[in-house]
């Protein structure tokens, strides 16, 4: 055998040895000495936090983070001294490993170099008057904690975020975490791998909770700067399945804290959006359906204070997609959707003051072509809508629309140019029509009498909440006839008392 070889493999059997006899002396030592150990490691949690430490049995575990070594810690608990009101450990744990760095074994202080959290909960709660069940102790004067924080895992651990006094609770379930965090000379970074089911994101429980039952998974990374500013970059999760992308950024230290965020999501199901959202918001979409996938974003301004709204402003664009709503089903429709609740600047964020609008519509209602330049609807407290619609179509296509057993028409053109405003309250008549809809070449059957009326020319004008017929002529037989007449409060009546309406 060649010497080198030799020599390599008797430092390599040095080495094994000195690490088999660390083992064993690690292990006899934990053995033997478990009772000082156990209170070691709790008065060490008591200088960072007060409260009461349980811990039922400590060991070495050599295979959990090979070849560094592991002190396992079993049935850990940490009961603070809000428990009589909550009746909940803030911490209760079926093990914790500490994985130490090999090195520093050696060298008389060992080192955290991971720690994992098994088949756990943790839970925060905070009191009406602000005080936290995780009471950190009081600092040492004159020392500083060390930079270095050690990788953490969470597997099988339930997080619960309780503040009952301001209606908010957030309860996440971590199938899998795992946290790496590097210094630098900006601040920190966060190396985050994360497998989750959110049971509920309540912010406010009388609205119902966000995302809730849905899955959760991502691989990102998150920058915590020295002026305390958490910036998310493009950072990917799978929520439910379906990839949203997050930028933004936490301003923490000064001293109005406030966020900017924007979530961005391509081609996604309707309903799966709007399934992510509060059961009360849900609610005013259960009518509505946009069978294709869309592209959705949504951005998020604000303080981080209690009560306060941030500004919010959602939008999403439509192409060639069929639509389901209570006025029936839309057809090929394009157009971008967008919602704001802050029309006047400076008024709370609230129903009154927000505003959903329709741009650029284009699409089909019961074989009819429909284009409209803005729609909007105002104080969705009492929904208001504002829209122009235009229309070029053949009259034999409202013969479904109308679903007359009387007439019926035969052919001919129509081109519709409307502007419509009017109250989407039930029994609120306050509806303003302009415009008219003018009939070419037109062909009607009265199908009682067997009486067609040929060769129609036709122009109807619509002003306020009246109805102008112009130049109505027609040929019945060999009878020429020319009508103009007038409907008073047609927009109006139509609504409330159709059977009062007169020509």
């Amino acid at each position: 055998m060649k010497k080198g070889l030799r020599i390599t493999l008797r430092v390599l059997g040095i080495i094994v040895a000195l690490l088999i006899c660390a083992w064993i002396f690690i292990w006899a030592y934990v053995t033997y000495n478990k009772a000082g150990i156990i209170a070691k490691v709790k008065a060490g949690i008591n200088k960072q936090v007060k409260g009461k430490i349980g811990i039922s049995d400590v060991s070495v575990d050599f295979f959990r983070n090979f070849p560094n070594i592991s002190v396992r810690l079993s049935d850990v608990s940490i009961r603070d001294s809000l428990w009589d009101q909550h009746h909940h450990d803030f911490l209760k744990a079926g093990r914790v490993y500490a994985s130490l760095k090999l090195s520093s074994i050696f060298s008389g202080s060992p080192s955290l170099k991971k720690v994992i959290v098994e088949d756990a909960q943790v839970y925060y709660y905070t009191d009406s008057i602000g005080i936290t069940n995780l009471v950190k102790a009081e600092g040492t004067p004159g020392k500083k904690s060390s930079s270095e924080i050690p990788d953490i895992t969470f597997k099988n651990t339930r997080f619960i975020f309780d503040y009952p006094s301001r209606k908010k609770y957030h309860d996440i379930e971590l199938k899998q975490m795992e946290c790496h965090a590097i210094s630098n000379d900006s601040g920190r970074l966060l190396t985050i791998n994360i497998e989750a089911l959110v049971h509920r994101l309540s912010f406010n429980d009388s609205i119902g909770s966000y995302l809730k039952e849905k899955t959760l998974s991502g691989n990102f990374d998150l920058m915590i700067t020295k002026a305390k500013q958490v910036q998310l970059d493009k950072v990917k999760l799978i929520i439910d399945k379906q990839p949203f992308i997050f930028t933004g950024t936490f301003f923490t230290a000064i001293e109005q804290p406030h966020f900017s965020l924007l979530i961005q999501a391509k081609k996604i199901n309707f309903k799966k959006a709007i399934s992510l959202l509060t059961e009360t918001s849900q609610r005013n979409f259960v009518s509505y359906d946009i069978l294709q996938p869309i592209d959705i974003s949504a951005s998020l301004n604000g303080l981080l204070a209690y009560k306060s709204v941030p500004l919010a402003h959602i939008a999403f664009s439509v192409a060639n997609s069929d639509i389901e709503t209570t006025a029936g089903k839309f057809n090929d429709c394009t157009f971008t959707w967008n919602f704001s609740n802050e029309i006047t600047p400076g008024l709370p964020r609230i129903n009154d003051n927000s505003m959903m609008w329709v741009e650029k519509f284009s699409g089909k209602w019961e074989k009819l072509p429909l284009t409209a330049n803005k729609i909007e609807i105002t104080n969705l407290a009492k929904p208001f809508l504002s829209c122009d619609l235009h229309s070029t179509f053949n009259l034999s296509d409202l013969n479904d629309v109308t679903g007359s057993k009387s007439l019926q028409f035969m052919k001919g053109t129509g081109q519709m140019d409307v502007h419509y405003k009017g109250s989407m309250v039930d029994n609120d008549t306050a509806t303003i029509m302009d415009g008219n809809i003018r009939l070419s070449n037109s062909e009607v059957s009265y199908l009682p009498r067997n009486i067609t009326l040929k060769n129609m020319q036709a122009n109807l004008v619509f002003k306020n909440k009246d109805l102008f017929i112009q130049q109505l002529r027609t040929q019945a037989g060999g009878t020429d006839l020319n009508m103009n007449g007038t409907i008073r409060n047609m927009v109006g009546l139509i609504y409330s008392n159709p059977e009062k309406l007169t020509v």
